[in-house]
Formats: C-alpha cells, sequence, structure tokens
C-alpha cells in the first residue's frame, strides 16, 4: 500500500478519470493528469478475475512496482486500469509493461 498523500480522494478520481490523457497498452490503460504532487490509483475490475483474492494479489504486486517507480515519475495523478488480458500475462512481464507505459506517460507534454 502506498502513503495516505499517495492515495486519491474519491474526487481526485472521477476528475481525473474524465479529464485524463490516456496512454493504453495490451493489458493496460493509464489515465494521467498532472498535478504538483504525485497520486497513484491501480484498477482490478471484475472482469479480470471475478474472485476478490486475485484482484487484490494483482493489485498489490502493480503497487509494489509503482512504489519503485514514484522517484522517477514525474508529478501527477496516475490512474492505472487493469485489462482483461492482464489475466493471462505472467506477473513479470505485467510489471514491465506497467513501467513501460509509465516511462510513455513521462514523455507527455
Amino acid at each position: 500500500m502506498l502513503a495516505k498523500q499517495q492515495r486519491l480522494t474519491h474526487a481526485e478520481f472521477k476528475a481525473c478519470f474524465t479529464n485524463g490523457v490516456r496512454r493504453h497498452s495490451s493489458s493496460l490503460t493509464v489515465v494521467y493528469c498532472a498535478q504538483p504532487i504525485t497520486k497513484v490509483a491501480v484498477v482490478v475490475g471484475k472482469k479480470v478475475y471475478t474472485r476478490a483474492y486475485e484482484r487484490n494479489r494483482l493489485r498489490r504486486s502493480l503497487y509494489g512496482e509503482l512504489r519503485s517507480l514514484l522517484p522517477t515519475m514525474r508529478p501527477g495523478v496516475y490512474l492505472v486500469m487493469v485489462k482483461p488480458a492482464a489475466r493471462s500475462m505472467p506477473k513479470h512481464l505485467l510489471r514491465k509493461e506497467l513501467s513501460h507505459i509509465i516511462g510513455a506517460v513521462g514523455k507527455i507534454r
């Protein structure tokens, strides 16, 4: 889990979801909004895994990867949404794809 200062409120989530810039990959979508502080949310829906413990395991794995990427990320709000295609990917490839797409978001002007 991330520190409370790095987690999103419901209002921040809604604002970023509607107004953010999206970057897609085969198994992830990242929505980015420029802000002075870096905040992150990971969403794993029931279409990806129907059982809560599977969704939570994947979400925690992605939060761990994001925690290691935080120092290199440009400030802003990041929403990481997992697509159903992630179910068939090995976790290490999914984490690698996450770091690649976060790097691509960093090039947005």
